[in-house]
């Protein structure tokens, strides 16, 4: 589950911490991080007074990461379809074009 947003009147991020951000008037977050006392996406630098509120990206991070990690465990023990040695079909014929 995603961090609650923080309303940036009530406070901002730590330097350097990886969050997802919304701008005024704005309904789409953004991820990025704040750094030397701006908001920063990927494109662009926004002002504190510009940014509405944010939250942690850390923590849906860490939940992606972990199902992922949890997908890849099943799947890496389960039997592999080109590991099994089939028989061909015998009688066939090939034809070559």
């Amino acid at each position: 589950m995603f961090a609650e947003w923080i309303h940036s009147s009530n406070g901002l991020p730590r330097e350097g911490q990886q969050i997802e951000f919304l701008l005024e008037c704005r309904s789409v977050a953004m991820e990025g991080s704040y750094t030397h006392h701006a908001f920063r996406s990927h494109w662009a630098e926004y002002a504190v007074d510009r940014v509405h509120s944010w939250r942690n990206l850390r923590e849906g991070s860490d939940l992606a990461t972990s199902a992922r990690n949890e997908a890849s465990s099943v799947l890496s023990s389960a039997q592999r379809l080109d590991s099994i040695h089939l028989p061909l079909n015998l009688g066939g014929l090939a034809h070559a074009t």
